[in-house]
């Protein structure tokens, strides 16, 4: 990945703005993922860091938002999503997994 790549697809839309509709999907413990590659950020809101990757993370979603084989996602350990993260042991925030 060159620093072009990362700063076209990263720091280009946090400057432009941000994104009208969002491509981040929200998830909980119900959300229909079989069969799909998953890159999860769980977070809380009033976290600083997780809003530092905000940005970062919305440029991710869009760069997949046409893949159906994959899902870049998020989940509110303190609201509807509190159960998966308690599943998935999730503790620190942010955390990212991939799988």
């Amino acid at each position: 990945m060159t620093f072009q790549y990362l700063f076209t697809a990263c720091v280009l839309p946090f400057l432009a703005g941000s994104v009208a509709a969002s491509a981040v999907k929200q998830l909980t413990e119900n959300s229909d993922i079989e069969g799909k590659a998953l890159f999860l950020k769980f977070f809380v809101p009033g976290c600083e860091n997780c809003r530092e990757i905000d940005s970062v993370w919305e440029a991710l979603a869009e760069e997949f938002a046409g893949d159906e084989r994959f899902v870049i996602g998020e989940v509110d350990c303190s609201g509807s999503g509190k159960k998966l993260c308690e599943d998935e042991y999730v503790d620190t925030y942010p955390s990212l997994r991939y799988g």
